[in-house]
């Protein structure tokens, strides 16, 4: 997916140009860099190496991770992305939880690493409204042959809470709570957490499961996948916004611990002996509900 050479237009002991699909970026500081205007042989040496990372099945090493990442959050904290972090700031999330999350940009990308401990695993990509239309691609993606992975940026906190994207864990995770996602949306959210094995510890120990997924079809099904497998579920509800991190940036971050705690006492618990009567019912909304105490 990206092949880091050293740039032609400076001193570069340590490669820090990478050739995309479509474009360059110099983490030197000559910033983006269109593919026409490289060297015939760096032009060749991309169309090669993407080539065979294609054939190969595409992905990154571990090592090429943790370079690209350090290389990412650079350009966007400190290089010539620095005037982006505004739009992080907007959902929320000022240059020191950038930090801590160790987001990043690309070029036209924004990066979100997916950590186990301190390592990179993977990591996920979130369009740049700044420098790509709707049209020039998906809001986000992941790298070329990469698994589903596990977003779990604070497995310390409390409750956990599953919800449906990074941002979301991200938010939820600077206002205490244990968040977890998965890296291919809400789809393959239930299932992976069951291979993870964090169902099966709730499930043993008889504990409501607290569930804020966007609140469409999507995140209903999550909600109902969770109750079919006999999960005691609290879905928590907002007014005004489609997820929980715009509902949270909307607000102070003093407000946020607040506000989780309001969602939990006043979250709608789902009963799986109650599930039955109400899917026979026509669906999620036609069940019955009831208030947490």
């Amino acid at each position: 997916m990206v092949v880091l050479v050293r740039c032609p237009y400076h001193e570069d002991s340590t490669p820090s140009l990478a050739l995309y699909r479509d474009h360059a970026f110099c983490f030197g500081g000559c910033g983006l860099v269109p593919l026409e205007w490289l060297p015939e042989n760096l032009r060749e040496l991309s169309a090669r190496q993407r080539e065979t990372r294609e054939r190969a099945g595409g992905g990154f090493t571990r090592e090429q991770l943790r370079v690209l990442v350090e290389a990412w959050c650079w350009n966007l904290l400190e290089g010539t992305r620095r005037h982006r972090l505004s739009w992080l700031e907007d959902r929320g999330i000022d240059a020191q939880a950038a930090r801590r999350f160790r987001l990043g940009h690309s070029g036209a990308w924004f990066t979100i690493p997916v950590l186990q401990g301190r390592e990179v695993v993977g990591v996920r990509f979130r369009r740049d409204p700044y420098y790509l239309d709707e049209d020039e691609g998906p809001k986000y993606r992941n790298p070329k042959g990469q698994p589903v992975l596990l977003y779990r940026p604070n497995p310390g906190g409390w409750p956990l809470v599953v919800t449906e994207g990074e941002f979301d864990a991200m938010l939820l995770c600077l206002a205490g709570c244990d968040a977890v996602t998965a890296t291919a949306g809400a789809g393959s959210l239930v299932s992976l957490l069951e291979r993870e094995g964090i169902l099966g510890r709730y499930r043993r120990a008889g504990s409501v499961l607290h569930v804020a997924t966007d609140q469409d079809a999507a995140g209903e099904q999550v909600v109902e996948q969770l109750v079919r497998r006999g999960f005691r579920v609290c879905r928590w509800r907002w007014e005004g916004a489609k997820d929980v991190s715009e509902a949270l940036a909307r607000v102070p971050r003093s407000q946020w611990s607040s506000r989780v705690r309001r969602w939990i006492r006043e979250g709608e618990v789902w009963s799986p002996r109650r599930e039955r009567k109400g899917l026979a019912e026509g669906g999620l909304d036609a069940r019955c509900r009831m208030v947490a105490g």
